[in-house]
């Protein structure tokens, strides 16, 4: 396996070298060069599986960096005039201005960006990720990527990042040719380990939702599916804070518009999709014997005792800032709703119409109440309350679920 590393920046790889060396890679298998020209030369006459181009790069070493010289020699490695095209292409950039600039152009031929920084080392984990997958595949290894829990996630933070705080040993791994990322764990339960995979959703929403999970289901062949994260919830049923187990999952728009009479008239049509019976005994037992005094929290002077709350929970395919769209859905379609969010719906469809047997469940933290006052104060809050549910439920059920 053949590396090219195009950065003006070259001490920074020094770990990186490091861990090359330690994967059996020979130092003659990755070359470091400070600027496209140099680049462009031993492109003529050599062929890389792998090239990381940092996105401000100068054209001879001598001059200035700049962000064309990076997306012209881009265009370059995918034109005809290019006679050695590597199998992937990763862009690297401390700069975050210039990342979201050219995150689109990367993502449209599948390729990524990855963010730099000198304070942690996620770039080189994701890094060492692609590199791995290109390693096993030029090694012709069968990629086992059987997992027995996966974990879904709306949003990157504050979502994924409070999933990847629980100390479950979590390392990145590409598991696709495109490039798929998933942050693959561990749990220890009475001398067994069992695998755990958890991602986040490049959208918002039931759509995205559905087709990520259908995705990681075949690949991935969980027997577990979870979502954890935050929701909205009705003030009536729930508090700040409150974690919901979601018991029931529908999409709150689904039904039919007809004329009556001069006026256009909405008949709800609503398809509930119920949680697992045993689950939920499992979730009602665990809220019976277990202690959340843990997550009790003083914020702005307000004191808060979450609560483990099993009940309804609808999806929106929008955020909803007002209380009388909620308000509608408790009269019109379940009066003992619990909580409303975008997403778990359309994980639920996508496992309980699959072929495989699936146990599935969503479990979500309450960070406002769909009304006027919604902010994003008690996002980081809510994310972690479903995070230590989450964790609390497996220690106790996780190895039931997977006999």
């Amino acid at each position: 396996m053949k590396i090219l590393i195009i950065d003006d920046n070259p001490r920074r790889y020094g770990e990186l070298a490091t861990q090359l060396d330690q994967l059996g890679l020979n130092k003659s298998d990755y070359k470091i060069v400070d600027c496209v020209n140099t680049a462009e030369d031993l492109l003529v006459s050599n062929y890389y599986d792998l090239i990381i181009l940092d996105i401000l790069i100068p054209y001879y070493n001598y001059g200035e960096a700049d962000k064309q010289v990076s997306i012209d020699f881009f265009n370059y490695l995918h034109s005809d005039e290019c006679n050695h095209k590597p199998e992937k292409i990763i862009g690297i950039t401390s700069d975050k201005e210039i990342l979201k600039k050219t995150q689109s152009k990367f993502e449209a031929f599948t390729w990524q960006i990855i963010g730099y920084s000198d304070t942690d080392d996620d770039w080189l984990k994701t890094l060492l990720a692609y590199i791995n997958y290109l390693i096993r595949k030029n090694r012709s290894e069968e990629n086992n990527y059987n997992y027995d829990v996966l974990i879904i996630n709306a949003l990157q933070f504050p979502e994924l990042s409070a999933i990847l705080e629980l100390p479950w040993n979590w390392r990145k791994i590409v598991i696709t040719e495109n490039g798929l990322l998933i942050n693959s764990g561990q749990i220890a339960l009475d001398d067994n380990k069992f695998k755990i995979a958890a991602i986040h959703a490049t959208d918002m929403g039931m759509v995205p939702t559905s087709i990520l999970t259908t995705q990681l289901i075949n690949i991935l062949k969980p027997k577990v599916v979870c979502m954890t994260g935050i929701c909205a919830g009705n003030s009536t049923e729930v508090n700040l804070g409150d974690i919901v187990v979601a018991s029931t999952s529908w999409d709150h728009q689904s039904g039919k518009r007809e004329m009556f009479g001069d006026k256009v008239i909405f008949k709800n049509s609503p398809q509930y999709i119920p949680l697992n019976h045993l689950i939920k005994r499992d979730f009602q037992d665990l809220n019976s014997v277990s202690d959340f005094k843990a997550l009790n929290k003083e914020i702005n002077n307000i004191s808060y005792s979450p609560t483990l709350r099993i009940g309804p929970m609808a999806s929106s395919s929008a955020v909803l800032a007002d209380r009388e769209t909620l308000d509608k859905i408790v009269t019109t379609q379940n009066r003992k709703l619990m909580g409303i969010d975008m997403e778990v719906f359309g994980l639920y469809s996508a496992c309980y119409y699959h072929f495989n047997n699936i146990y599935f469940f969503a479990i979500k933290g309450v960070c406002d109440f769909a009304d006027s006052e919604k902010n994003d104060n008690f996002q980081d809050y809510a994310a972690k309350n479903s995070a230590f549910a989450l964790n609390l439920y497996f220690q106790k059920n996780l190895i039931k679920l997977l006999r």
